[in-house]
Parts: structure tokens; sequence; C-alpha cells
């Protein structure tokens, strides 16, 4: 169940019902007839009012795949009042035609009614709705006509990275197409492993993805340091370069070309603030 709705209305439990009974008619009064609706969870792109509504009454399976991410939780009860939440967040999704106006964020879910005799098997506790499948929908609206769906393509994603680079803040996209907004600082390196790449966060964390270093090295600019083939180096991480071996301040000790050491010691001297080089 996706879709893109008036203002801030909300469809109440009785139009959950109702869909799931067959009857979709509560649903599409609150569809906007001017938008491209981008289902993320479902991986399809809808274009219009007409396609959502046979997409809702499951006439035929429209518009095209566009898989970007999906979001999945674990099963959880929800207020039955309403199933649509709007969604405050960082998150953005940028398109290579750039016709966007605004971006509207919501969360919407896919809703079970599950039965006191099926909670063991469920893994509930009670009786009730529950939300099995969190959707990220983004309804997008824009001055001149819906954007036309042939222009989204997977392959200029690039866009994307474009879009919601800053200069705090960098978007890395790991090899299930998630996206992640990282602040530089919290960036430690990145190495190349196969044809991947792992990028290590001061938290402990990584994030593989399909980028190059040599990409993702002209996109961060200064700061950055290509120590090595496979390595690219945050120089605030830089504890001292010392024995063709560069020792960071997380413990990770890596590797300096003998040929090259003289000019990456230069280069942390010009990029970095308090690096004891030796």
């Amino acid at each position: 169940m996706t879709g893109t709705y008036k203002d801030t209305e909300k469809i109440t439990i009785d139009a959950v019902t109702q869909y799931y009974m067959g009857d979709a008619t509560l649903l599409h009064t609150y569809i906007h007839p001017q938008t491209v609706l981008l289902s993320v969870g479902k991986g399809q792109i809808i274009v219009g009012a007409d396609a959502i509504r046979q997409n809702l009454a499951n006439r035929n399976n429209s518009g095209i795949r566009y898989d970007i991410e999906s979001i999945m939780c674990k099963s959880y009860l929800l207020a039955t009042g309403c199933c649509y939440t709007m969604l405050d967040s960082a998150l953005l999704v940028c398109y290579p035609n750039q016709m966007l106006e605004r971006v509207n964020q919501r969360i919407t879910v896919i809703w079970k009614y599950i039965k006191e005799k099926d909670l063991q098997k469920e893994g509930v506790a009670k009786e009730g709705w529950y939300g099995l499948h969190l959707h990220i929908s983004i309804g997008l609206e824009t001055k001149e006509a819906p954007i036309d769906a042939s222009h989204l393509s997977i392959n200029k994603l690039e866009e994307l990275m474009n879009y919601a680079q800053t200069a705090e803040r960098v978007a890395l996209r790991d090899i299930k197409q998630s996206v992640h907004y990282i602040s530089r600082s919290k960036i430690v390196r990145f190495e190349a492993v196969a044809h991947q790449t792992v990028a290590y966060l001061s938290d402990g964390q990584t994030i593989t993805m399909f980028r190059r270093l040599k990409h993702l090295e002209q996109d961060l600019g200064e700061g950055f340091v290509r120590t090595h083939r496979h390595h690219l180096v945050n120089a605030r991480y830089v504890e001292v370069a010392r024995n063709y071996k560069l020792f960071l301040t997380d413990g990770t000790i890596l590797p300096i070309p003998r040929e090259s050491f003289r000019k990456i010691k230069q280069l942390l001297i010009q990029q970095a603030v308090k690096i004891d080089l030796e």
C-alpha cells in the first residue's frame, strides 16, 4: 500500500480495512493527481493518479522497475487511528532532470491484521494491526508537468551524490543501493578490496560500495590523501608517518610505497592540521 496524499490528510484504519477487502475507493480520494510517485519499498515508479489507482487495484503492474532501497522493519504494533506518518529526516533524492521544487517524504506501512490464533507463528504478543513492511514513499511536486519516468535511470545515481554532497556531508551509496549521508569528519579512510571499496567510520561501522577510489578522491578533495593505490585516508586521523607506514589514531597501520613516501608526507603537511610527521 503506497500513495501520495493531499496536504496532511491521513488514511484511517477504515480505508486500510476496505483496501484489504478489495475496495480501494477511500485510498483513491487521497491521491494527488499531479504527482510522480516513487515507491522505494516496492521498487516501482508509478506516474499519475490513474496508474496509481490501477496499481492499488492490482489490475496491472504499472510503472518501471527502479530499485534504490528496500527498508524492512521488525513487526511492531501501530496506532489504529492512522497508518501514515510524516518522516522528518535528512534523506534526499535527486533526479537527473532537476525539475524538483520540493520533496515530501512519508512513511507508509503495509498492514496485516494478526489474529490471536496466529500470534505465536507471527511472533507478536497480542491480536491487532501490525505494520510488517516499512516503505518510504516520496511524492515529487513540480511547477511544470509531472516528471517523465523514462528520464530516471539507476545509472545516473551519480546525480544524487553531487546533489547531496556539501562541505560537511557526503552521500555514500552501498552495494544494496542504500544511500548514507555521512559527515566528512566521521570518515576515517577508504580501502579498495577487489572490485569494491570499504569506508571505515569513526564509530567502527563500515559501508561497502562499488565506487572507485579515484572517484572518491576527486569528490572529497581537500582533507583526504591517497596514500596508496588501495587506500584513501582522512588526514585528520593520521597520527604519524614513519618507516614507510602510516599510523592512524584508531590503531590502523597502512603501508606507504617507498617511491611515494616523500610526496605523501608533503601532502599530509599541506592538508592536515596538528599532524606530527617524522
